[in-house]
């Protein structure tokens, strides 16, 4: 495809399906349309209802730009800026890990854990216990934070909710902010710039370490070997510190079971997501840890054991 050599909507649209599909792109259908609502900042209606009309040389050259970068297995993600998640959306760029489906099954299984608490009431005096409630006024570690999806969806639906976020990408960091700030609740969540845990550490954040009620993470949990083996559209463009999880893809969820009794309140909860395959393996570092009860897996909507939960004895 050299150019777009048509001049209606519609013709572009068949064009771009066509050429994206030719190239072996899934869903060129969809694709094309996103590209397309993108471009000519339009609802996906219009490119139906206005098909007949004629677009503009210079719409026209930035569509082709945008198709271009598709073609090139840019994540149709980082070419609109923006991906949904838990019915919001997020900005997201190649500093990020693009947001997937099934890591809102950690926001299903916190909030469970919350008991659906509404509460009424202050965060200043967290020992005041409210009926109904397990936690009233929960305080929640989000490590790997990334694009702050999970520490903002946490903090929009749990309103009494004080979240501390932390990762080791600076950029990350930003784009997270950027994100909190959009679905005002910037003031409600600490992000802190760190390695894990580590970021919790230096004063004069506070002398002692936090204990917290509840800590989630969408750690990286893909075995090194096999990053070569994913996606053009993972391996090519995502942030490789995201996803990389070392030799049996277990680094990172280790470090964290390790040390994470150390930051969570007794009964606390430690729950994070995981990979295919990875469960009997994470069981075992959990049993080994002398740190932890009520150990469960939790199967996501494609019956792949996707995220771990335990409590702190």
């Amino acid at each position: 495809m050299q150019a777009l050599s048509a001049n209606t909507l519609r013709e572009i649209l068949n064009s771009i399906i066509g050429y994206l599909g030719g190239i072996g792109i899934d869903n060129p259908s969809l694709n094309a349309e996103i590209l397309m609502m993108g471009a000519l900042k339009c609802k996906r209606v219009s490119l139906h209802t206005d098909y007949g009309r004629c677009l503009t040389g210079e719409e026209t050259e930035y569509i082709w730009r945008l198709v271009q970068r598709r073609a090139s297995r840019e994540p149709l993600q980082y070419i609109t800026g923006m991906q949904g998640f838990w019915s919001l959306e997020f900005k997201v760029t190649p500093d990020v890990l693009i947001p997937r489906p099934e890591t809102e099954l950690l926001i299903e299984e916190a909030l469970k854990v919350v008991s659906g608490q509404l509460a009424v009431g202050s965060c200043a005096n967290r020992k005041l216990v409210t009926a109904n409630y397990l936690y009233p006024c929960p305080l929640i570690l989000d490590l790997c934070t990334g694009s702050g999806c999970i520490a903002v969806t946490l903090a929009r639906e749990i309103p009494h909710a004080v979240i501390y976020a932390t990762d080791i990408s600076e950029s990350a960091l930003e784009i997270a902010k950027e994100n909190a700030k959009m679905h005002g609740v910037l003031d409600r969540i600490k992000f802190i710039h760190g390695d894990l845990f580590n970021a919790l550490d230096p004063k004069p954040l506070t002398p002692d370490p936090i204990s917290f009620d509840i800590i989630v993470s969408n750690p990286p949990y893909i075995r090194t070997k096999d990053i070569e083996n994913l996606e053009p559209e993972v391996k090519g463009f995502e942030p490789l510190e995201a996803l990389d999880g070392g030799r049996n893809g277990l680094d990172v969820i280790r470090k964290i079971i390790e040390k994470s009794h150390i930051y969570l309140k007794k009964d606390g909860i430690l729950m994070f997501e995981i990979g295919a395959g990875q469960a009997v393996n994470v069981m075992k570092l959990f049993e080994s840890s002398f740190n932890y009860k009520g150990i469960s897996i939790i199967k996501d909507y494609s019956g792949i054991e996707r995220v771990v939960k335990a409590q702190r004895i």
